[in-house]
């Protein structure tokens, strides 16, 4: 497929790139630096992967710049580079594309966002609670002289908070802070060293280290643990909630079952109904006379609607706040943002394929929860650093802070709930559309359009539009059906907005 080939060819410009940095850098061939990237940006043409998502290749180059060495293992450059460079790349934007070199001042750029880098690196490091079990003077004077804004906690027996642990390479202490706590320990390596294979969470640095390399440890430190405790917590989920025994039953009922089936479960679960009721009255259904009752509601929504919008709510109850802070979503803005995906849904793809509508229309309502889990996860440590760059790339903040996404999580959560292999896998592959075969891949792209049409956003924005219908042509669909819906959820949205204005 040409999409397939294209990304082919944008992986050997980067390649390129990535092994020819230092050599193109030292000898200030910064035009050739930029004809590569420019390269790629062409057989990027598809518009529905930003501009961003390609900076990577010039994060990589900075952490060459700044580093001098290949450390390139520490993805928390990425992020680091991606947020202070991102809005003065931007401004650079026509000239990338017209490859009008001379108009780009890249040297001062890169030697500007390396420092960059190293400065956010240091507000990480400063907002961690460090326990010191170090005793040997010599080391404790250099940590004082290097992190001089931390208050370092000294008695393992306290109370207080502590993100990482430094001690000694002595079993007999190690052993000590595993009876007390799991947090990470930094083993400084002196002379004197002892096998601490036993422990888990250790981590080793030099007693020869400098400034740099001391912030580059800690914060790669901390963030590997953090994304340990993520992907451990992910992978055990006994400790939440079994779905009620209502949403058991919708489960398990046949594909042709009736309303009045799905009606008769679900009203005799009166907290459920009150819930469904409320909910199909806020203003953005439009209901013309107030509904009343679950059958109403039922009857209102139809089967495929219904179910989606009970499984959601059963499922929201169990994990808790939809406030979501980290992610700059409010719980109505939540609700909404799962309305019009499912309005989409509704509105384009039902015409597509009916026999499949109920998975894609589940998929809307569902795709999201995944979000919710993270955000209880987003530690302080880690959260002025997400919420900086979820603002810029939702899935790229995820990947690069907790090493997962909303996408794989809630196919975590939906298989823990035993919901089925066609729903999960039709999220699971989302953002990995070219590992899904046959008619996986076909529901993987269209739940891929419809999550991103509407992902962080609750209005309809144009140019995520356009990339979509761009996206659909090159995947061989019909975009035309995708941009009907689409006008028809304008025209009912503004007749909503002047309405509500008169």
């Amino acid at each position: 497929m040409l999409l397939m080939a294209h990304r082919e060819i944008i992986k050997e410009h980067l390649l390129f790139l990535i092994e020819n940095a230092e050599l193109l850098l030292s000898s200030k061939r910064y035009d050739e630096i930029l004809e590569k990237l420019v390269e790629a940006l062409h057989y990027l043409h598809y518009k529905h992967i930003s501009l961003y998502r390609f900076l990577d290749l010039f994060q990589k180059i900075v952490i060459l710049l700044d580093l001098k060495k290949d450390t390139l293992h520490d993805i928390g450059d990425i992020l680091d580079f991606l947020i202070m460079a991102i809005d003065e790349l931007k401004e650079y934007e026509d000239e990338i594309y017209e490859m009008d070199f001379e108009k780009i001042k890249l040297d001062t750029f890169l030697l500007q966002s390396s420092r960059q880098i190293f400065t956010f690196k240091r507000i990480i490091v400063n907002n961690l609670n460090i326990l010191n079990l170090l005793e040997e003077a010599h080391i404790n004077k250099t940590l004082r002289e290097y992190l001089k804004n931390i208050n370092f906690i000294t008695d393992l027996n306290t109370k207080e908070h502590f993100d990482l642990v430094l001690a000694p390479c002595h079993k007999s202490v190690i052993k000590k802070i595993r009876e007390k706590t799991d947090a990470p320990i930094a083993v400084i390596l002196d002379n004197k060293r002892e096998d601490l294979d036993e422990f888990q969470h250790i981590y080793y640095i030099s007693d020869k280290f400098d400034e740099t390399e001391l912030v580059e440890h800690l914060t790669h430190i901390v963030h590997t643990y953090q994304c340990r405790c993520v992907s451990e917590k992910i992978n055990n989920l006994d400790f939440l909630e079994p779905l009620s025994d209502t949403v058991i039953k919708l489960q398990k009922l046949d594909e042709n079952a009736s309303l009045r089936e799905i009606s008769n479960i679900i009203s005799k679960d009166i907290a459920l109904s009150v819930k469904l009721v409320s909910f199909v009255n806020k203003p953005y259904f439009g209901v013309v006379k107030e509904i009343t009752s679950a059958s109403q509601a039922v009857t209102f929504l139809g089967r495929e609607k219904t179910l989606a919008y009970i499984f959601s709510m059963d499922i929201n109850d169990k994990l808790g706040n939809l406030n979501l802070q980290n992610y700059g979503i409010s719980e109505e803005k939540f609700n909404r943002i799962n309305f019009l995906r499912l309005e989409l849904a509704n509105l384009w793809y039902r015409k597509v394929n009916f026999s499949d509508f109920i998975v894609v229309s589940s998929a809307a309502m569902l795709g999201n929860i995944g979000k919710i889990f993270l955000d209880s996860l987003i530690t302080d440590t880690n959260k002025e650093e997400f919420r900086k760059l979820v603002s810029i790339d939702r899935l790229f903040a995820e990947n690069e802070i907790l090493e997962t996404s909303t996408e794989e999580v809630t196919a975590s959560l939906l298989t823990y709930w035993r919901f089925s292999n066609e729903l999960v896998d039709s999220i699971k592959y989302v953002n990995n559309i070219s590992d899904a075969l046959g008619e996986m891949k076909h529901l993987a792209i269209v739940n891929y359009v419809i999550f991103n049409t509407f992902d962080m956003n609750d209005e309809i924005d144009d140019e995520v539009v356009n990339n979509m219908a761009d996206f659909l042509k090159e995947m061989n669909f019909n975009e035309a059906l995708y941009l009907d819906a689409i006008n028809k959820m304008k025209e009912k949205y503004q007749d909503d907005s002047s309405s509500q204005q008169q």
